[in-house]
């Protein structure tokens, strides 16, 4: 009840009063007919109560990255009846695929909360955790950010703010915050602002890093551990992708240190054949 669940400028919107905001936006919506709602994914408070609302009554959700791919993919799919909607979909996920054509990837409602805990135990997330959101909601990595704190009593930290923006570190410290997720780029980022003396990830409260969205080089794998050991935080190096709703595999900084270029381990209940190469 108590416990904050998102942090904003304005300050804390605990658990009690996040869910009363998703009470009375479910309360807005159109109960005759189930039908895919599409939302803009902003990293702000409105956009996670849309999404809960959204879920709440049972309508799938289309997470778009701006008001015009909204447009597009309300005309492309907000008319489908609920005879066309499988009962247990619950999200429509945007992938580049390995064409590089965009493609929505069906989410059901089982996979959606599986793959949060599932998250959350390989991470060993608790209420105590702060996530901050470096990453965008519309990419099911960012979304899985959200869902894996939420799913266990923690809180998220909304900022638009880019990861080299001293905004985005002010609301760093001021929250708290133990985890930061990022894809390699994010992280060729900070590398560049330590060569000029910044070393962003030195902020005490850090307690976990995750990076995935895309292979990281193993040196570079290797300095993220070697800065975690520096600065006190655990380096997570993970492995997803859209059709399994997000990461599927995570490596143990003890790992990384041997195999900085393995995926890592299947979180748990998942697990990964290989076949032939």
């Amino acid at each position: 009840g108590a416990q904050p669940a998102v942090l904003t400028d304005e300050g804390a919107v605990t658990y009690e009063a996040l869910a009363t905001l998703v009470t009375d936006r479910v309360a807005e919506h159109d109960a005759t007919q189930r039908h895919v709602e599409v939302i803009i994914g902003r990293r702000d408070l409105d956009t996670i109560v849309a999404l809960l609302g959204a879920l709440t009554v049972g309508n799938p959700v289309i997470i778009a990255s701006d008001a015009d791919a909204v447009a597009e993919l309300t005309q492309r799919f907000g008319r489908a009846t609920p005879d066309e909607l499988h009962p247990d979909l619950a999200l429509l996920m945007s992938t580049s695929g390995t064409t590089g054509a965009s493609k929505l990837v069906r989410l059901s409602t089982h996979a959606v909360s599986s793959n949060a805990l599932a998250i959350a135990q390989s991470l060993q997330l608790s209420s105590e955790d702060r996530a901050i959101t470096a990453l965008p909601l519309h990419y099911c990595y960012g979304l899985s950010v959200l869902t894996s704190h939420l799913a266990v009593g923690a809180s998220i930290v909304v900022s638009d703010a880019a990861v080299v923006d001293p905004c985005f570190w002010a609301s760093v410290d001021r929250w708290a915050v133990t985890g930061i997720a990022g894809i390699p780029h994010t992280f060729d980022l900070l590398a560049r602002q330590r060569r000029t003396g910044i070393d962003r990830l030195a902020a005490p409260s850090l307690r976990y890093v995750t990076q995935a969205g895309g292979r990281l080089a193993p040196d570079a794998v290797t300095e993220l551990v070697r800065l975690g050991v520096q600065h006190d935080f655990d380096t997570h190096v993970m492995y997803g992708q859209t059709e399994a709703t997000a990461r599927m595999a995570t490596l143990d900084p003890a790992d990384a240190t041997r195999w900085p270029g393995a995926i890592g381990r299947p979180i748990p209940g998942g697990s990964i054949e290989l076949g032939p190469v």
